[in-house]
């Protein structure tokens, strides 16, 4: 029987305090008798553990049968502990482990709660947790790693699409340190955003995420609203004049949408760092257009696995099994890598790729489907324009058949543009382009495709060590 397997030994004092926890409704140390209390604990009684002084986030699952460690009791718990929240599950004080059901939901409850936060005190540095509303309702989350020097100025680090800002804290490879941490030895004072759909920007004033008109935004709005308020709140907390910018892929291109638009925000970025940024995509393979040419959300909700049609969800269950499935198999990977670099470029041959695969329930994360529309008719259509509605709509929005370009000559920040040698989404030819109308920009190339320098470690020291190089430089 399993039985046999899940027993093991436990150290009959260890027991014992369970026990007095028990019969004294007390949550203290061990009871050792009132004679043998005064020499340890210079007091009768043991003295309580103090729930109160636990300010890391805590999550407490509950379930409802359980007879042990009761809902009422968790329910007490929770008022005690300042940053917690709590989740109640079916079954009893074993069924943890009983329950395929409940150890299912528990997991994903779990994978739901970890966040950027938890990696950032992990990896031993300070974190602070900063929340701000947009000018439209959204609740977005920003996560700043302080600096001790306190005259650098903020960086705002700004992920692409399909992941969260969780992407610059995950160690996916051990030849180089994640770039938030990088930045971070290098005295930079970094914000991390967290766009708004993913699972850490989840929330609305007045709207639910199961909600079809939550999901009701394109690229314009994480433009307008995130990246604006982000830059906007940063430069009020720290009380600085202008910030540093580093964004990757959706991540760039938002910025410069946010320039073309609201041009008055030149004054308040020091320097810009983009990195594979999507532009008019002039000289994108066949292959590419070919899948952009189509309506490339569906596609989305057929890799994702995801049931709703207003966003594609990465970071599903179904998506981890099947991306633990490939991590498994040499040959599995290379398959899908192979089919992957159809779209993206090219991969590495000498890296492993396998951590990649497994830590897809936290890399992936939700994305809107107006979001994927949008730069997929960026793509399509070769021009780096407002959402297109269609005619009609576009006409009672924009007041003309076709929706307006952004004009990237207005953007006169000091720039640097990054190539991936291997990028076919964002490839050197169209860095070049766009390199040529912003006029205070430079561009420099490193190894990698569209998705993979996040594994490549000469890329990551390559990006970290360059920014460093190029803001100091315009300070």
């Amino acid at each position: 029987m399993a039985s046999k397997y899940v027993g093991d030994n436990m150290g009959v004092r260890t027991l014992e305090h369970y026990n007095q926890f028990f019969r004294f409704q007390r949550f203290a140390r061990f009871d050792y008798g009132e004679r043998e209390n005064l020499i340890k604990y210079k007091q009768k009684c043991p003295p309580k553990y103090d729930v109160t002084t636990i300010d890391i986030p805590i999550s407490i699952a509950s379930l409802t049968s359980d007879i042990v460690a009761t809902p009422k009791d968790c329910r007490s718990l929770k008022k005690k502990v300042k940053n917690s929240r709590i989740r109640f599950f079916v079954g009893n004080h074993w069924d943890l482990w009983a329950s395929p059901a409940t150890t299912n939901k528990i997991v994903d409850d779990y994978e739901e709660f970890i966040d950027s936060e938890d990696f950032i005190i992990a990896a031993g540095y300070p974190v602070e947790t900063h929340h701000i509303t947009t000018q439209d309702g959204y609740i977005l989350t920003l996560h700043r790693i302080p600096s001790t020097n306190f005259s650098s100025s903020p960086v705002l680090l700004v992920h692409p699409m399909t992941t969260s800002g969780i992407i610059w804290v995950l160690p996916l490879t051990r030849k180089a340190k994640p770039i938030a941490f990088g930045l971070s030895d290098l005295q930079h004072d970094v914000w991390i955003l967290h766009f708004r759909g993913t699972k850490e920007s989840l929330r609305h004033r007045f709207l639910k995420a199961s909600n079809i008109d939550f999901w009701n935004y394109t690229a314009h709005e994480l433009a307008i609203f995130d990246i604006r308020n982000s830059v906007d709140y940063i430069l009020e907390k720290t009380k600085k004049e202008k910030i540093n910018y580093l964004g990757i892929s959706q991540g760039s291109s938002s910025l410069m949408m946010l320039l073309a638009t609201k041009p008055e925000y030149n004054g308040k970025i020091s320097a810009a760092y983009l990195v594979s940024p999507i532009f008019e995509s002039n000289f994108i393979p066949f292959s590419v257009q070919m899948i952009y040419g189509s309506d490339f959300s569906d596609l989305l909700i057929f890799m994702s696995d995801t049931e709703r049609k207003n966003f594609a969800d990465f970071g599903n269950r179904n998506m981890l099994e099947r991306m633990k499935f490939v991590a498994g198999s040499d040959f599995l990977i290379d398959l899908m890598l192979k089919g992957a670099s159809l779209v993206v470029g090219n991969f590495n041959p000498n890296v492993n790729y396998s951590s990649i695969f497994k830590n897809f329930n936290v890399i992936g994360d939700k994305v809107g489907l107006g979001t994927v529309k949008h730069y997929s008719q960026i793509l399509r259509h070769h021009r780096f324009a407002r959402f297109d509605y269609g005619e009609d709509e576009n006409r009672r929005v924009y007041d003309q058949n076709w929706p307006p370009t952004y004009d990237v000559t207005k953007i006169k920040v000091p720039t640097t543009i990054v190539s991936l040698k291997s990028d076919i989404i964002a490839n050197p030819e169209d860095c070049q382009a766009l390199k040529m109308q912003i006029k205070k920009s430079r561009i420099v190339d490193f190894e990698g495709n569209h998705v993979d320098f996040w594994s490549l470690p000469q890329t990551i020291n390559g990006i970290t060590g360059d920014f460093e190089e190029f803001v100091s430089k315009n300070r």
